[in-house]
């Protein structure tokens, strides 16, 4: 399958990759990942394209298709509260100049959590400048 990505250079594609594992490895993030299993599921949105990674330094990324045969996997509902899957949906995503806006929903078992960063870039390379928890 040919990527359909919206990344529309290869910087931008670097950019992505180098955010995704700047968020997934944050100690905010980590400090709820870590004991869970070893994959971590994420929502295929439209901010989310072939040059995403599969693996992260501590977690393997499966990525969850919209569409009828993931239903369960996509199921965010009190019911599925007992799937013990943790999966992670990518919901702001804007990269401008050296700035980046992202926000995500942690969704683990009978938890959701919810964190908006900012981050820039410095040296070419992405560092988290500041992490809020919005959860309730």
């Amino acid at each position: 399958m040919a990527c359909q990505s919206r990344t529309k250079s290869s910087s931008s594609a670097i950019d992505t990759v180098q955010i995704v594992n700047k968020i997934l490895s944050d100690r905010n993030v980590t400090k709820d990942l870590i004991p869970m299993k070893d994959t971590i599921y994420i929502f295929k949105t439209r901010s989310v394209n072939c040059n995403w990674p599969i693996k992260t330094g501590s977690f393997n990324v499966m990525y969850i298709e919209p569409g009828k045969k993931n239903e369960d996997l996509i199921d965010l509902s009190p019911s599925s509260f007992y799937d013990k899957r943790t999966k992670i949906d990518f919901g702001k995503f804007a990269i401008r100049n050296d700035s980046a806006k992202v926000s995500i929903g942690l969704y683990k078992y009978q938890n959701v959590l919810i964190y908006d960063f900012e981050l820039v870039r410095k040296d070419n390379n992405w560092a988290i400048l500041n992490t809020i928890n919005k959860t309730h």
